[in-house]
């Protein structure tokens, strides 16, 4: 996927989380917020370095690989609220506003317009 494919895929992930009801909705709120993350990433790494992986797995070797340390933590903790949220029991509002903190931060480092 090209860069672009990459911006409209995340934007519109994070678009569709705001339809949920962040008590309700948690897992899934969550669970778009972390694909629009690797999708902003993805779109970063293209236009920064022109390479980039199409597995979330990859995502953090890449980033520390290019010494992006402090994105590659932040998409780490937020895959940590992911999978605390979705497979386990700890559904609140305030994971998904951490979650989107966490996303706002990744956002402005892959200077997505």
């Amino acid at each position: 996927m090209k860069p672009e494919g990459h911006l409209l895929k995340a934007k519109r992930e994070e678009k569709s989380t705001e339809k949920l009801d962040p008590e309700e909705d948690s897992e899934l709120i969550i669970e778009g917020l972390y694909g629009a993350a690797h999708h902003y990433i993805a779109y970063a790494l293209q236009t920064k370095h022109g390479a980039h992986s199409d597995k979330h797995s990859q995502d953090f070797l890449i980033l520390q690989e290019y010494g992006h340390e402090d994105i590659r933590s932040k998409f780490e903790t937020l895959d940590s609220i992911r999978t605390g949220d979705f497979y386990g029991g700890r559904t609140d509002g305030e994971r998904v506003s951490r979650a989107r903190k966490l996303l706002a931060e990744i956002k402005v480092w892959a200077e997505a317009p």
